[in-house]
């Protein structure tokens, strides 16, 4: 199972406040119990993940934020 990890290695900045990093991780284990058993799934959706979360933060946004300001993102 693939995990996704930040340049500092933290997954949390405070006790109970998660990183995107430690959102996706949780997203990708989880994706054998949502119909995705393939290994090959969860290394591709893995990829997909960091790739998103990279592109939103590079823009400055919050891969974690309002839905409103991720569709921005898409434009």
């Amino acid at each position: 199972m693939p995990i996704i990890v930040d340049d500092d290695l933290r997954f949390e900045d405070a006790a109970g406040v998660p990183r995107p990093a430690m959102v996706g991780n949780h997203y990708l284990r989880e994706l054998p119990l949502n119909g995705a058993p393939a290994a090959r799934a969860w290394r591709n959706t893995a990829i997909s993940l960091c790739g998103w979360m990279t592109y939103l933060q590079g823009l400055g946004g919050d891969p974690l934020g309002h839905r409103e300001e991720l569709r921005a993102a898409l434009n």
